[in-house]
């Protein structure tokens, strides 16, 4: 097996190309590096509300939403999704604390190929949508995060860190170091509404 071939687990090579195993993996990973690709700051991930779920809430410095539907395949209602998920939240408001709704709510997907018919739905819609296709490019053993906006010729780009180094790092006990157990279902329900700076400071103290 060649370097390149375990480089992440979350990756896998389909012919000629790269791509996640899974949206999961997708989500993973856009969540972890939202500052680096999109200047935005992560505020919840699979956000339920009206019995649905949006991929990933995002704000930026200036509190502004962002709602962000992942694709790891072409999917030909994306458009739809986001709009219906933006309704489900100007309706309801939830994280007021957080998101500053008087702001325009920033409107994105990424997939790795759009559709026509997104282009076709966007052309004529009355909301803002921005379309970000990712691929992942192999360069001298290493493999990089491409995101590319397909409106304004601008891209990210991001190193992909090898995760066999993650995965040791995992499996090393830490010494004097108190395990302590993931926080329960009630305190998670108890600090849903509050913001994030305080649910850091609740969760810290546990």
């Amino acid at each position: 097996m060649s370097n390149q071939e375990h480089l992440i687990h979350h990756a896998e090579k389909t012919e000629d190309k790269w791509e996640f195993e899974s949206e999961e993996d997708l989500e993973n990973f856009v969540w972890e590096n939202l500052q680096i690709l999109l200047k935005l700051n992560p505020l919840k991930r699979q956000y339920p509300i009206n019995r649905e779920k949006s991929d990933i809430l995002a704000i930026s410095e200036e509190r502004q939403l962002a709602i962000i539907e992942l694709k790891n395949i072409e999917d030909s209602y994306v458009v739809q999704q986001l709009t219906r998920y933006y309704d489900n939240l100007l309706n309801k408001k939830p994280l007021a604390t957080d998101i500053d709704y008087r702001k325009r709510v920033h409107l994105i997907a990424i997939a790795p190929s759009f559709h026509r018919h997104n282009f076709i739905d966007r052309k004529h819609h009355q909301l803002l949508f921005e379309f970000f296709i990712f691929e992942i490019l192999e360069s001298e053993n290493q493999l990089n995060f491409i995101l590319k906006n397909t409106e304004e010729n601008s891209f990210s780009q991001i190193k992909i860190p090898d995760p066999q180094e993650k995965i040791i790092l995992a499996h090393q006990p830490k010494p004097d170091l108190i395990t302590i157990s993931e926080p329960p279902k009630s305190l998670l329900k108890i600090l849903e509404n509050k913001s994030i700076e305080t649910q850091n400071i609740f969760l810290k103290l546990r």
